[in-house]
């Protein structure tokens, strides 16, 4: 047992639970720099249990797959601490990559033990990276949108985060409506993207979004859309012609979490909110790990 209550690794902070598994700078590598792309807020790090029930909180609010993103956490905590175990054992030096590698190795094996992967793939076989949101090459700027829609209530949130090449937040907005029906509210998000691209005089840009059926329109005027969104996408054309260049891509979702996660807000605190450079900070964490080098917020 050590008779030092510091930190044997990093020997700055006392060897808590939180400390350990968390907050020391290998672990906090860890994190980062695995799939997750996750930068603790240090500060609001009180317990680990208190800290898991925020993260399962969060995640059964932002994602379908709220089991798969706590088993990720379990398995990044259970690998920290094994090579943890292992380099105070031994008096070796912590490696983040190392660690990494064993934490995608065991998550692998579970997901293809729970079926979640297909059976005849090898053992060793390491799930396919999460689609992420890509930045746009210079000068384009993307606009991604999204919308959520009660189905009782006919309440509605718009998600709308735009982006430039270096993957900066530029500006965005979670906007309250009503609308009909689930493809008028992608319809309108759309032209609130426009719209808010117009506004900020952005001459090239790309819009993403996750619903196919919608961009299968945009990206097909001559087809017959569904006639619930026909003066939308008027709108969008005319809107069109305020650009110098504009593409529309689909995306999945997993690639547009963070307007999924706007619009969810707005339907969620049945307010309108916009926000230039800042976004609200219940996104900063998703923006942060959407797949970036570093942290995206200017």
């Amino acid at each position: 047992m050590a008779n030092n209550p510091m930190c044997q690794i990093c020997g700055e902070f006392p060897e808590t639970t939180e400390h350990s598994l968390i907050l020391c700078p290998w672990a906090l590598a860890v994190w980062f720099g695995s799939s997750t792309g996750y930068i603790p807020e240090k500060q609001k790090i009180t317990t680990l249990e208190a800290w898991i029930l925020e993260i399962q909180k969060k995640s059964s609010l932002l994602s379908d797959n709220s089991e798969y993103v706590m088993q990720c956490v379990f398995f990044h905590l259970w690998g920290i601490w094994k090579h943890r175990c292992d380099v105070v054992m031994r008096h070796g030096t912590p490696n983040p990559r190392t660690a990494i590698e064993c934490i995608n190795r065991s998550l692998g094996e579970w997901l293809n033990a729970s079926g979640l992967l297909d059976r005849t793939s090898p053992p060793e076989t390491i799930p396919s990276p999460i689609p992420t949101w890509q930045p746009p090459i210079f000068p384009s700027v993307k606009v991604n949108v999204d919308g959520a829609w009660d189905n009782v209530t006919h309440k509605s949130g718009i998600g709308v985060i735009v982006r430039n090449h270096r993957g900066n937040s530029i500006a965005g907005a979670s906007i309250l409506g009503n609308h009909n029906s689930p493809i008028e509210v992608e319809a309108d998000a759309v032209v609130k993207g426009l719209q808010l691209a117009a506004f900020l005089k952005i001459q090239n840009i790309i819009i993403e979004g996750d619903c196919q059926e919608l961009f299968h329109a945009l990206n097909n005027p001559s087809s017959s859309p569904n006639w619930r969104i026909s003066h939308m996408l008027s709108k969008v054309f005319h809107l069109k012609t305020l650009f110098t260049g504009i593409k529309f891509h689909w995306v999945p979702r997993e690639a547009n979490r963070v307007a999924d996660a706007a619009a969810k807000l707005a339907k969620r605190r049945l307010c309108s909110q916009d926000w230039a450079n800042r976004p609200p900070t219940s996104l900063i964490s998703i923006l942060r790990s959407d797949g970036l080098p570093g942290p995206p917020v200017v």
